[in-house]
């Protein structure tokens, strides 16, 4: 066996592969067969891979719902300071809830212009 090369376990030892025939070993999927294959897919849902995509889901939902409660928060203080340095009727806070986050800023921004305004600021 001088001058032999060893072949490794992992190539075939016998002669070629055969490609001739590789289309009767791999079944052709037609549009009738390809939706039936995808029929017997489990739920997404019932699988680890879906269960964890779900969790990342709500997990980005919650910090996403948290950071506009902040926003929304914080554009209600200063339209309550606003209405409170002016001495005007102090908007209730349900109502101001149910408005949008650009309703709110142009509503802060407004009131933060007039009291500047007032008060000789830029």
């Amino acid at each position: 066996m001088a001058g032999e090369r060893a072949t490794p376990w992992f190539f075939p030892s016998g002669p070629a592969i055969n490609t001739n025939n590789t289309e009767s070993r791999i079944p052709r999927l037609t549009p009738t067969k390809s939706f039936q294959w995808l029929g017997q897919l489990p739920d997404l849902r019932d699988t680890q891979a879906g269960k964890d995509l779900i969790a990342i889901g709500i997990e980005k939902g919650i910090e996403k719902g948290m950071e506009k409660g902040i926003e929304k928060g914080a554009l209600i203080g200063t339209i309550r300071t606003c209405q409170s340095v002016f001495g005007l009727e102090l908007s209730i806070e349900s109502d101001l809830h149910a408005e949008s986050i650009a309703a709110l800023a142009k509503m802060a921004s407004e009131l933060q212009a007039s009291v500047r305004s007032r008060f000789g600021l830029k």
